[in-house]
Order: C-alpha cells, then structure tokens, then sequence
C-alpha cells in the first residue's frame, strides 16, 4: 500500500478570517508525491469562485504546480472529494495546499503564537510562477487536503513517479495510467496506490 498524502492543517472554526485573497498554508508540507482526492475548507461564510492549487515555495515566491476549480461553499465545513467534485490534481513532496476565493471569508487563527504561517498576496494568483507573496507569521489557514502517493519505477538507481513512464509491450510503447498493473512474481500490483 502506498502511502496516504496529507498537506495544510484541520479544516476547523478559527478565531479571525481572511477576505477574498489567494492564501496558501506553511503548516504541514506534503509528506509525498502523488495526487490530492479530497480537500476540506472551513470558512466563516459562502465562498464563491473557488480555485485550490499545489504551490512549490523558493522563500516567498510561489509557483502553482497543479490546480482545480471547486462549486461554492456553504459556511463552516465543506468536504470536496474526488472524482464527483474536481479531478484528483498533482502535488509534490514538499509543496504546500492554497486557495483563491472571489466572495466569502476563510477562516485561520491569528492568536499570536504556534501557528506556521500563511502565505498571501491579493487578486486571483491560481496559476502563478515565481509570484512573491507577503507572509504572515504564526497565523494558521483552516484549509486540508489528503490523497495517495504516485507508484515509482527504480531506474538507473533513480526512483521515477510513473505517470509519465513508458513501457514496451510486445514492440510497442504504453503509457502507464491509473488504474494500471505490473505482473510481478505472477502477482499483480497496482502502479497507484
């Protein structure tokens, strides 16, 4: 079994909130590379125009790496899953979850102390590269997204994400997809896990 990405901290009710901004979460980087399946909001009122993203961070400049538009949300708790609510997106090791929302206001903890920090900058920056953002220190974004972990190919001692892998069948080259196979030892593995 692969193993389960988690990135962005609780989608929970917090004590402040951001207007209309594109803000991405420091807390908890993903822990894989892989493709996010669901993603969680927690926001003190609807929000409209919905994009989430994974970012890859060099200091305070952002890329986005991979995004997905969402249906608007109610207030408090919303949960998107996919497939019925976004295609599964990519994320990296090491990138970070964000969101840009038009209307409505995110929630995120401003107490003073323990949170990792949010990056934001206003306007709709989904996508984005190299984009310098302001920070804001210890402020928490109420904002998770979980998934799977992309199957790898060791080669030339190099572990490879297999999405964008060919293997040669009888003479001719197939791309690996979800949902596809490899016969080991007369065993079948799935390549996604």
């Amino acid at each position: 079994m692969g193993t389960s990405i988690d990135v962005g901290a609780a989608a929970s009710d917090r004590n402040n909130f951001f207007d209309p901004v594109t803000c991405v979460a420091v807390a908890n980087p993903a822990n894989a590379t892989g493709l996010i399946t669901q993603v969680q909001i927690f926001s003190d009122s609807e929000l409209e125009g919905i994009e989430v993203a994974s970012f890859s961070a060099s200091g305070n400049d952002l890329t986005t790496r991979a995004s997905v538009s969402l249906h608007d949300s109610d207030a408090g708790l919303t949960t998107y899953t996919a497939p019925t609510d976004f295609s599964p997106f990519e994320i990296r090791i090491g990138d970070y979850i964000g969101i840009y929302f038009s209307t409505g206001r995110i929630s995120i903890d401003d107490a003073g102390v323990g949170g990792s920090g949010v990056w934001f900058k206003a306007g709709d920056q989904i996508p984005c590269t190299s984009e310098g953002f302001s920070f804001a220190i210890n402020y928490e974004l109420s904002l998770y997204a979980t998934g799977y972990q992309l199957g790898q190919i060791n080669i030339g001692d190099v572990h490879k994400v297999n999405q964008n892998i060919l293997i040669n069948v009888g003479e001719s080259w197939k791309q690996i997809v979800p949902g596809s196979g490899i016969n080991i030892g007369d065993v079948w593995k799935d390549i996604l896990h």
